[in-house]
């Protein structure tokens, strides 16, 4: 050991003080979490949760009111990603109206009392299917997602395959005046376990 580490005590600490941090931050460290080895490694992926019901709030709204407008419209349900929690900004929303008559909605001007449209989301391309006696209305509306407006009558009738994995993917209950979404989506759910 040099001479004047010897003659002055404050040298010495200073010295078993750098040993020490060699040793614990550079030589050593994975096992410390803090110091140097905090700052020099690389941060878990930080995992969005994905967007929500709120990130689709007017469209929400504005179907409720669409809903409770129509008395033979009798509960409306969010399903898919959406409902999950999970969507990112190119996951399609799925709107299930339970109707007495789905036929009578058939019709492209069905949509004509939906506000949404008016707040600036113009539809740009639709498309009416029948499948399994549901009426699917598949919209691509500007400044907004993909959007699948269902319309399912009478219970026990299956689901499309679309909305089938929807559903399995996540279900909401939006309005239900009558109880009759309740009962649907627990059969639903009764129905894709098995």
């Amino acid at each position: 050991m040099p001479s004047f580490l010897a003659d002055n005590a404050h040298y010495l600490l200073l010295a078993v003080i750098g040993f020490w941090f060699a040793a614990r931050f550079l030589v050593m460290p994975g096992r410390s979490r803090s110091g140097l080895a905090g700052m020099f490694r690389r941060e878990a992926p930080v995992r969005e949760g994905g967007l929500d019901q709120a990130a689709i709030r007017t469209l929400v709204e504005d179907s409720r009111a669409f809903a409770r407008e129509r008395p033979d419209l009798r509960g409306l349900l969010l399903a898919g990603r959406f409902a999950a929690g999970t969507a990112g900004p190119d996951s399609t929303v799925f709107l299930i109206f339970l109707a007495e008559t789905p036929p009578a909605y058939a019709g492209r001007d069905t949509l004509s009392a939906w506000l949404y449209p008016a707040r600036g989301h113009t539809i740009v391309s639709a498309k009416v299917s029948v499948e399994d006696g549901a009426v699917l209305h598949r919209l691509t509306l500007r400044g907004a997602p993909p959007v699948t407006l269902a319309f399912i009558g009478r219970e026990g009738q299956s689901l499309p395959a679309p909305l089938a994995e929807a559903v399995g993917a996540g279900c909401q209950i939006l309005d239900d005046p009558s109880g009759q979404a309740l009962a649907r989506r627990q059969a639903w759910r009764e129905h894709s376990r098995a």
